[in-house]
């Protein structure tokens, strides 16, 4: 039987808060969590997270949805093709970059096939292009998403 939290963990794609008061509430259910630790409740968040080597709940988010779209990419998830429209080779805008569609309304906008197509994009070549999920996952660890995150 599989992990349920690992299956909750995974949804993002599905379902992720887009209005900073819901994305700092869901982040404050992990920030009471790691204070109340032994030995951790005078230490900083950020002290915290190091501390347990975890991250963010928000950064998390956006990991898996980048994984997600590394994974549709290589049709390792099977998933209709019209889903994201990629660019196979591009000289002027890089490899495998994902076009935005425009977004009439914030339902759309929100999605997950429009909101991490300008991180996704921003990606190196390098990344994006990764051989095979593990390497993708250890390259991914190496990128500084703090332009993409509303809470630090």
């Amino acid at each position: 039987m599989s992990d349920p939290f690992w299956s909750i963990v995974q949804c993002s794609p599905v379902w992720a808060p887009v209005y900073k008061t819901d994305i700092k509430r869901l982040e404050s259910v992990q920030r009471r969590f790691t204070k109340k630790l032994d030995g951790l409740n005078h230490m900083s968040y950020e002290h915290r997270l190091n501390t347990l080597c975890a991250e963010p709940l928000e950064l998390r988010r956006l990991k898996l949805d980048i994984t997600m779209m590394y994974k549709i990419s290589r049709c390792i998830v099977a998933i209709d093709d019209s889903f994201f429209s990629f660019t196979i080779n591009s000289q002027t805008r890089g490899k495998l970059k994902v076009f935005k569609p425009q977004c009439a309304n914030n339902a759309r906008a929100f999605s997950f096939s429009c909101r991490r197509v300008n991180c996704w994009n921003s990606l190196p070549d390098s990344v994006r292009c990764a051989p095979s999920l593990y390497s993708f996952k250890s390259l991914l660890t190496d990128c500084d998403f703090t332009t993409f995150l509303d809470f630090n």
